[in-house]
């Protein structure tokens, strides 16, 4: 899977992609693309595209909402964390 350039709309558009592609997605495998990300042996990005391909790959492939949000904490109860 190539992410392609272009800055801050190649970090943004990549993360989606990425998303789509997810077996972990329950909407990606219902439309039959999630399960690609998976498959893939290689993954590169060009400039901005390359942000969130190196995201997955140094927090060793997590989920793109776990990559964004973080891990669940279930004394969150739900919530996002507040800043003190």
């Amino acid at each position: 899977i190539a992410t392609s350039g272009g800055g801050y709309r190649a970090t943004m558009f990549g993360p989606g992609v990425l998303n789509a592609f997810d077996g972990r997605n329950k909407s990606a495998a219902a439309m039959g693309t999630g399960g690609l990300l998976q498959a893939t042996s290689h993954m590169a990005g060009r400039s901005g595209g390359l942000l969130p391909v190196h995201s997955l790959a140094q927090a060793n492939f997590p989920t793109i909402h776990g990559l964004i949000i973080g891990p669940p904490r279930p004394e969150a109860n739900g919530r996002l964390p507040s800043e003190h």
